[in-house]
């Protein structure tokens, strides 16, 4: 689970979606208001789950799946997505990137 590096507090599935709502990378901690980022190995996870959309989306076509069920698989990638990016949020208390 996903806690706080300053308060050490367990954050809720929904405070940790929130992280994924802001465009600059960091989120306040809605405790103790100190600033948290996504750790570097939980943007290297969640940018391999990522992989799952385009996947879904291509790999249907050379099987000639009819539409209504590739259109199923792909809402169902997107899902199974956001459910898996926000379950493997990792906080970290300074900014780290992925070179």
């Amino acid at each position: 689970m996903a806690r706080c590096t300053k308060c050490q507090t367990e954050w809720t599935f929904k405070d940790k979606a929130g992280v994924f709502k802001s465009l600059s990378g960091s989120v306040k901690c809605p405790y103790c208001r100190a600033e948290q980022f996504l750790s570097l190995k939980a943007q290297k996870q969640t940018g391999l789950v990522n992989m799952i959309i385009p996947v879904t989306m291509l790999l249907p076509l050379p099987f000639g799946l009819p539409l209504p069920l590739h259109i199923t698989l792909i809402v169902l990638g997107i899902i199974t997505v956001v459910i898996l990016n926000i379950t493997l949020v990792k906080l970290s208390g300074k900014k780290e990137y992925i070179i």
